[in-house]
């Protein structure tokens, strides 16, 4: 039996480490896929394939890695854009 890792493990944790990397450097600001394909060496349609979603890896780290992330607990991107609207249209009439 090999004792090598397969190759869909390797790439979990290229992923993952450079997740963490990129989250430890700016623990406010989440990364963009861009960000982590370049830190990773992984294209983005891979990083894609094996996480389904920034938002999906995000997920994990906060709940399978106890990683706190702010961004997971704000409201959505359409929220906040309908919000400021509704505040805009308030105010402006």
């Amino acid at each position: 039996m090999s004792s090598h890792t397969p190759i869909k493990t390797q790439l979990t944790d290229r992923i993952l480490a450079a997740a963490r990397k990129l989250l430890a450097a700016n623990p406010d600001a989440a990364f963009t896929m861009d960000q982590l394909a370049e830190e990773s060496g992984i294209s983005r349609a891979t990083l894609y394939r094996r996480t389904g979603s920034r938002k999906a890896l995000l997920r994990h780290l906060a709940v399978e890695e106890n990683i706190a992330i702010e961004e997971l607990d704000a409201p959505n991107m359409s929220e906040r854009i309908l919000k400021a609207t509704r505040n805009a249209l308030g105010k402006a009439g």
